[in-house]
């Protein structure tokens, strides 16, 4: 009889390190392919003004992905949103930056306006639960 997989919890230090950064750098890269894709994107989106829904959404997952591996570094709750943030919103500009040069895409400022907020609200949405998990196990 096999047991079964460990938990993250229950993986040592190193291989959470490893699984919370690995989800960053998994999720960048699919931003990053997505954008690589010409005129009209990977997934063509319905209707006028979904796309920044879309970058809010994308990058409010890197935010939160980059907070988790943040926390496992062992940031406070607070620091690791507002990291996570920054790091996801540079990314954001990083990307945007990149399809100057990708046929049929344009750099918007507009775009990464959406990619910080969603950025923000994926870091501060790990950072609240971070923060609440830790007054919870105080009580």
């Amino acid at each position: 009889m096999t047991s079964p997989a460990p938990s993250v919890r229950s993986r040592p230090p190193g291989a959470k390190r490893a699984a919370a950064w690995g989800a960053v750098v998994a999720w960048a890269a699919a931003i990053a392919w997505a954008s690589s894709q010409p005129s009209g994107g990977a997934v063509p989106l319905p209707g006028p003004g979904l796309d920044k829904a879309a970058h809010l959404a994308v990058f409010a997952v890197l935010g939160a992905l980059a907070a988790v591996a943040l926390r496992v570094e062992g940031c406070s709750p607070w620091r690791s949103a507002a990291a996570g943030a920054a790091l996801a919103t540079a990314y954001g500009g990083l990307d945007e930056l990149h399809q100057r040069w990708t046929p049929g895409r344009v750099a918007s400022l507009a775009d990464l306006a959406a990619d910080a907020t969603g950025a923000a609200v994926g870091g501060a949405a790990v950072g609240g639960l971070a923060r609440r998990r830790a007054g919870e196990g105080a009580a």
